[in-house]
């Protein structure tokens, strides 16, 4: 990560061997905590816009997805160990997605919020559920 780009939200994933950190340079770099001197990996997307310090990261119970907001309205989530270049893409939020959150004890899921107060509540990770949750 560039010295000029910040880090908007932090996690460390459920072993305790893994920090993540999404960037303000539209990525999420992981750094094993034993040696944080070097990004292990580094996720993107050519959509995925987190420009600014208001977006969190959420990581699944099993530490298996990764999953932030988007300036583009979508949620993007990663497998963590598949390919760090291009997120399944959840669409459905009129606005910003700020937050998101994994259901704590199942990895197919999660909640996110846009700037605006609603919530979307999705599904399996292949099929959305848009009614809104309040």
């Amino acid at each position: 990560m560039d010295a000029s780009e910040g880090i908007s939200d932090m996690k460390i994933d459920h072993s305790g061997t893994r920090l993540f950190a999404l960037c303000t340079d539209n990525s999420v770099h992981i750094r094993y905590i034993l040696d944080l001197t070097a990004t292990a990996r580094r996720y993107t997307d050519p959509g995925f816009n987190a420009s600014s310090f208001t977006f969190k990261i959420s990581i699944s119970y099993d530490d298996q997805f990764l999953l932030t907001g988007s300036n583009d309205n979508h949620v993007y989530a990663w497998d963590i160990d598949g390919d760090t270049t291009n997120a399944h893409i959840f669409q459905g939020h009129p606005n910003t997605v700020t937050s998101v959150s994994w259901h704590k004890s199942r990895n197919d899921q999660f909640a996110s919020r846009k700037m605006m107060i609603s919530i979307l509540g999705y599904g399996k990770l292949d099929k959305i559920n848009t009614d809104y949750l309040y």
